[in-house]
């Protein structure tokens, strides 16, 4: 529906190119850092009809390759979509976890509200047996741990992705309390 509403604003401009852009470049700032866990599709969705289609001011090919990226990194991390198998020891391979439910909890030692949300989760570990945690301490000097702030779209901790039996993300980006809600 926000996609319906954002082309009958579009339309409404009457071909007034600059406000047609300043409009599109707005929403897709909004759209970037989303309210909701599955807002970001409304950026890619930006991205497909409008910014990779049509001459928009300000655009070049720098900014337009940077868009790309992220509505791709967007539409690989969408709700329901295989999460991105890693490895980040000789022991721990994301997608060889067997539980009902994989947390991703990616934090930072000497954040304090990591810690905070660390405390959260133990709880709803304890109340749902059925989860695993896997804890990622993004503040190391490990280069396959560097990797995931690509991967997973990590540009601040804590962070928490929430995947069912098949590894497929349920959630995303969303606290510690709210896990189970989405159970």
């Amino acid at each position: 529906s926000i996609c319906l509403e954002i082309n009958r604003l579009v339309e409404r401009t009457n071909n007034n190119t600059d406000l047609r852009d300043f409009i599109l470049w707005h929403l897709l700032e909004k759209y970037r850092h989303p309210d909701y866990m599955s807002q970001d599709q409304v950026f890619v969705w930006l991205y497909d009809n409008y910014f990779s289609r049509l001459e928009i001011k300000y655009l070049n090919a720098t900014n337009l390759a940077m868009i790309h990226d992220k509505a791709e990194m967007f539409r690989r991390l969408a709700l329901f979509n295989l999460a991105p198998n890693f490895t980040i020891s000789d022991s721990v391979d994301l997608h060889s976890i067997e539980s009902e439910y994989t947390v991703l909890f990616f934090y930072d030692h000497d954040c304090d509200l990591c810690l905070q949300e660390m405390q959260e989760l133990d709880l709803v570990d304890t109340i749902h047996p059925e989860i695993t945690v896997l804890a990622i301490d993004m503040n190391t000097d490990d280069t396959r741990v560097d990797a995931l702030f690509g991967l997973y779209d990590i540009e601040a901790t804590p962070l928490i992705y929430v995947l069912d039996k098949d590894k497929r993300i349920i959630a995303k980006k969303i606290q510690a309390k709210q896990i189970p809600l989405i159970l």
